[in-house]
């Protein structure tokens, strides 16, 4: 989402604490509810304004 430039300086700062808060730590739980609100709805602002497909590129890196 960040790198198509579609947020501000600031929105994408916050997208970016968000992501990290959460990938921190796997003990971690977090009970504020925005750390989870806030990434959802810019997904869903991002897919409003760019509702094109992308095509899926596995990651044999991810763990799942």
């Amino acid at each position: 989402m960040i790198s198509s430039k579609t947020f501000t300086a600031q929105v994408e700062k916050e997208i970016k604490n968000d992501v990290d808060g959460l990938t921190r730590s796997e003990d971690q739980l977090f009970m504020d509810v925005d750390i989870y609100d806030r990434p959802t709805r810019r997904v869903v602002e991002w897919y409003w304004r760019h509702k094109e497909p992308i095509k899926h590129i596995e990651n044999p890196s991810l763990k799942r």
